[in-house]
């Protein structure tokens, strides 16, 4: 049995306001991280309600007819024996849970649901062409719920419990906040280039880090290994397919909040930032030890490091971007990042980005002129990036 897959956009996104597919998490539209998950499938279609669009793209046959009407033109326009399901608004679908459908599904099947332990979620499953004639019956009678449809047609259901977090529809703006603070049993954690969810609903609570493209993952498994190998303390990891790593969650606060909370409460640059800076230091010392000769961090940002102060220590996280580079780069990108953020260039970062110039030139091995050197030029980047009118102060 041949099986294609098709995404449903054809609904109003009424309750939300605005299109939901073109919603962003991580980076990229709700429908780009789908179209994502569904690489692996030879034949995929868009279902629209109306209009011609790109080579893939099927307008309903019956309008207004709510999700049977999408599946139907779908199946009819298909050249496969069957067709996985997935709407535009479950953002957190993954390949995992559409492999396992494809596995589970036979030709003596006419539809194979998602069930969870509190749920059937009858439009996200697969649907064989078979089951054309008994929806083009319910489509002419104006018999419309999916539920209804599949007591008529030869329907098994697949308990997927372990990943019940892909089924998470975002059909309102609450949905969508709900995302970002937890309250779906799992929050989104910020990253501009992959889907990064904080899972909060089991315990112990865990990390699902989700790749835009397999070599980033590849490379930061690797350096995971390689750290762990090495004695320092980094998150335990796993594969759980090709663009996703499970990763243990570390307890503590980003170094970003540690400053941020420090800045706000209107502390002086003091020892005790300093002691805090020595530790953020001493594990990018331990880290180019264990790393080996000419690799290098290539991103570097106050959200990568985890502050775990029962610990006495920091823990780096994110690794996709390491590889070949400078020391002195990476030093200068951090000072510069430190400077920068908002509110930019205040007394509190000039007085610790002073302090991390020297220290880390001194741990590292780098010429304080290198590093200022390379601030300079990742200051004007950002300048560029961020709009020529946002030119402020510079590295010292």
């Amino acid at each position: 049995m041949k099986i294609g897959a098709v995404i449903l956009r054809g609904g109003r996104s009424s309750r939300m306001g605005s299109d939901k597919a073109g919603l962003r998490l991580g980076g990229r539209t709700f429908l780009e991280l789908i179209k994502g998950e569904l690489s692996d499938f030879d034949e995929l279609l868009i279902s629209v309600a109306e209009g011609e669009g790109d080579a893939g793209t099927v307008s309903d046959i019956y309008k207004k007819c709510g999700p049977m009407g999408g599946i139907y033109s779908a199946l009819r326009a298909a050249k496969s024996d069957a067709l996985l399901v997935v709407p535009c608004d479950l953002p957190l679908f993954g390949r995992s849970l559409a492999r396992e459908l494809a596995a589970n599904m036979d030709e003596d099947t006419d539809a194979l649901i998602c069930v969870t332990d509190d749920k059937i979620h009858p439009i996200c499953g697969i649907y064989s062409k078979s089951c054309l004639e008994t929806m083009k019956y319910c489509l002419e009678s104006g018999q419309l719920r999916m539920r209804l449809l599949l007591e008529r047609l030869r329907t098994r259901q697949l308990y997927v419990s372990d990943m019940a977090y892909m089924l998470k529809n975002i059909n309102t703006p609450e949905d969508f906040k709900a995302l970002y603070t937890g309250d779906m049993g799992c929050k989104l954690l910020p990253s501009k280039r992959n889907l990064v969810l904080l899972m909060t609903g089991r315990r112990p609570p865990y990390i699902i880090k989700r790749f835009a493209e397999k070599a980033p993952l590849e490379r930061e498994l690797s350096v995971l290994n390689r750290l762990s190998a090495a004695g320092l303390p980094v998150s335990a990891a796993r594969r759980t397919d090709e663009n996703t790593l499970e990763l243990e969650y570390l307890p503590g606060i980003t170094a970003l909040e540690y400053f941020e909370k420090r800045e706000a409460e209107g502390a002086f640059f003091g020892e005790k930032d300093k002691d805090v800076c020595n530790l953020l230091v001493n594990w990018l010392s331990d880290f180019y030890s264990a790393a080996g000769e000419g690799i290098c961090l290539n991103d570097m940002n106050l959200r990568n490091f985890i502050y775990q102060p029962e610990k006495g220590r920091f823990v780096g996280v994110d690794f996709e971007c390491c590889g070949e580079g400078i020391r002195s780069r990476d030093a200068g990108a951090l000072l510069a990042y430190i400077l920068s953020y908002h509110p930019g260039f205040t007394s509190y970062k000039l007085a610790m980005a002073e302090y991390l110039r020297s220290l880390l030139a001194d741990m590292l091995g780098i010429l304080e002129e290198e590093i200022k050197k390379e601030c300079s030029a990742e200051l004007e980047s950002i300048r560029l990036r961020r709009g020529a009118g946002n030119r402020r102060g510079g590295c010292g």
